[in-house]
């Protein structure tokens, strides 16, 4: 991962795996400090034996022109999108729009429900080519499971859409600091939402999504606005599942369900099959 690089078209992070980057504000809020938003591009064979592209996760419009790189430079064409997880939905119609013939694998819990994806889905053209899922397996994917496997996560509770959030890539939040942080302070994990883990089989690399932990330099923290500052206490963040957002289930039976699933993801961090 050290390879990775913003200003670079691309970088190769294993055989047959690349990475694009680009600078991006949580949220779209611009007093948020930047982070770094990539998608993971996978070298996969079809049932068919169609060798083509596969994308994990769909960062802004400007990492659209490093796949075309990627497509150029290694002969495959990208088919087939996988989203990861129910908040990154932001730029999907700029993907859409782009690459006209790619079908797209997205979650069916909380993107229906949000402005965007309510846009999205009213569109017949877009809506045909997209299959929502809610996890744990993705039978559509079982044919690239010599290669890359996907698993859903979706016990996890977060806020649903609300009105002061960003809809999407072309229409962010206007809200300021004082009104985002208010408005954030009162929300409630009403929601459920997926979060979509990846096993890259050769290389055994794991890439787990939504763990919602902040790491900066101090360098970087002395440049947040002070409410920022406090946020970004270590005390605020660590587990996922301790957290008011996002929150990890309470009742008896979910809990089950929660440590099922951890399971499978902590046989793949140990190599198992």
């Amino acid at each position: 991962m050290s390879r990775e690089s913003f200003d670079e078209d691309y970088a190769q992070v294993a055989d047959g795996v690349y990475t694009v980057s680009e600078r991006h504000k949580a949220g779209g809020a611009s007093f948020f400090p930047d982070m770094n938003n990539r998608g993971f591009i996978y070298h996969v064979t079809n049932e068919f034996g169609v060798k083509h592209l596969l994308l994990n996760g769909i960062p802004g419009p400007s990492c659209i022109p490093k796949v075309q790189k990627i497509e150029k430079d290694t002969g495959l064409e990208l088919t087939l999108i996988v989203l990861s997880g129910d908040f990154h939905h932001m730029a999907m119609k700029n993907w859409l729009d782009a690459y006209p013939q790619v079908e797209v694998v997205h979650s069916a819990l909380k993107f229906p429900t949000t402005r965007n994806g309510m846009a999205i889905l009213e569109n017949p053209d877009y809506k045909a080519r997209i299959e929502l899922v809610t996890g744990p397996d993705f039978p559509s994917l079982k044919q690239y499971e010599d290669v890359v496997q996907f698993y859903g996560f979706d016990q996890f509770y977060v806020s649903s859409d609300k009105p002061w959030m960003s809809k999407d890539a072309q229409n962010k939040t206007k809200a300021g600091l004082m009104g985002f942080m208010e408005n954030f302070m009162q929300t409630k994990p009403d929601q459920k939402f997926l979060c979509v883990w990846t096993y890259h089989v050769p290389s055994k690399q794991l890439v787990y999504e939504h763990n919602f932990d902040m790491f900066v330099t101090k360098e970087v923290l002395d440049e947040f606005p002070f409410m920022m500052k406090m946020m970004m206490k270590s005390c605020n963040f660590g587990s996922v599942a301790k957290g008011p957002m996002p929150k990890g289930p309470t009742a008896l039976g979910e809990c089950r369900i929660h440590c099922g699933q951890m399971l499978r993801f902590l046989t793949w961090m140990l190599g198992l099959p």
